[in-house]
């Protein structure tokens, strides 16, 4: 709910969520499904990779002591198996 919205305009919020959702398990006698939780979209998170990236081999031009670009790239591609799971 918004953080506009006042205690009563949340809980009128949620009751209007609920309601919805029991009708539609109700008229279409289906199982209920929770709504999917979308996380970033794939073009997004390639550019995110793209950037970050970037700013890695400019921080390592001045920073002595910098993490391997090998070890990130490592690691953004265990983040991104995990979201294609």
């Amino acid at each position: 709910m918004s953080p506009k919205l006042k205690h009563k305009g949340a809980t009128v919020g949620v009751a209007h969520a609920l309601v919805y959702a029991i009708y539609n398990t109700l008229v279409y006698e289906r199982p209920y499904q929770p709504p999917r939780v979308e996380g970033l979209d794939q073009q997004p998170t390639q550019r995110l990779i793209r950037h970050h990236t970037q700013r890695l081999k400019k921080l390592q031009a001045w920073l002595p002591k910098a993490p391997l670009l090998t070890h990130c790239t490592k690691v953004l591609r265990k983040l991104e198996t995990i979201e294609q799971a």
